[in-house]
């Protein structure tokens, strides 16, 4: 069990606890109605000699002016008994009512406390549950990581810098699926505000392609044919991992034809190749492939 589970056992025992407490309080309130109705009927009897005869009078028909007197004293004190009976009656209804309603309360109470227990409780689970599956995805995207293929470019010149051997490398541990792949030569340096083009006329390459780990997909032999010293490689490939998400592998080279050496151009955009792999991360594979 969790502590946070602990906690809330806990803590609905104390209130439990309580609640138990003070309705035995209640039902423990003192009781004495019953002790004083019977002192006060005992007491009626006191001043009485042992011995005598208790006096009757004739109430029916009394003969004289004391005996009248006496039985409507008598009879007050009858009424009087006869409404004390019915007080105490009455309180040990009030308390018995009292009693049923302390219980009554204190079930409240305890129904509501075992409401609130429960809720704790179900959104600790619902915590937990989320925590679960975060932890869950987190895991499943290092692994995804860690086991996702992905393509290097490789670009090697030939003949003294007349043409050029470029290919792919998978560096990953899973296959890719190649569905578009192009180059084109530029003789001007491309700019971050116009993106390059997705379909060049260089050639022909290979499409739908499956790429095992440590392979290579091959480009070819280029000619690099140019009026100016420096010239730029551009293009690439657009391929799916073998969890389903889309990627775009990016070729931009600059290459000096004087002197054979070749450099990363940053400043090519790609966006148009983006749009094409679909940015929904592997959830559609581009205008290309809906026919």
């Amino acid at each position: 069990m969790s502590r946070g589970y602990r906690f809330i056992v806990r803590a609905t025992l104390g209130l439990l606890s309580c609640l138990l407490a003070q309705h035995e309080a209640l039902a423990e309130k003192p009781a004495t109605d019953q002790n004083q109705a019977a002192k006060s009927s005992s007491s009626s009897t006191i001043g009485r000699l042992p011995g005598t005869k208790k006096y009757q009078p004739r109430c029916d028909s009394p003969q004289e002016r004391d005996e009248s007197e006496l039985c409507a004293q008598w009879a007050s004190v009858a009424a009087a008994r006869n409404a004390n009976a019915i007080g105490i009656e009455a309180n040990n209804a009030a308390r018995d009512a009292n009693a049923v309603s302390t219980s009554t309360l204190f079930w409240t109470r305890a129904g509501f406390a075992a409401i609130i227990a429960t809720l704790f409780a179900t959104a600790w689970a619902a915590w937990a549950a989320a925590e679960a599956a975060r932890a869950a995805k987190k895991s499943l995207d290092l692994f995804q990581q860690a086991e996702k293929g992905y393509l290097v470019p490789v670009v090697d010149l030939l003949s003294r810098g007349t043409s050029a051997q470029v290919s792919l490398v998978n560096r990953g541990r899973t296959p890719v699926m190649i569905y578009h792949a192009d180059l084109g030569l530029l003789a001007k340096a491309p700019v971050k505000a116009a993106p390059i083009e997705a379909f060049f006329t260089l050639g022909k390459f290979k499409k739908d392609v499956l790429i095992a780990g440590e392979e290579r997909y091959e480009f070819g032999e280029l000619e690099l044919r140019s009026d100016t010293k420096i010239v730029y490689l551009v293009g690439g490939a657009i391929y799916r991992d073998f969890f389903g998400r889309s990627h775009v592998a990016r070729i931009s080279v600059c290459i000096d034809l004087a002197t054979g050496r070749t450099s990363v151009h940053h400043a090519t955009n790609f966006d148009e190749w983006d749009r094409m792999a679909g940015h929904t991360n592997g959830k559609k594979r581009g205008w290309w492939r809906r026919s």
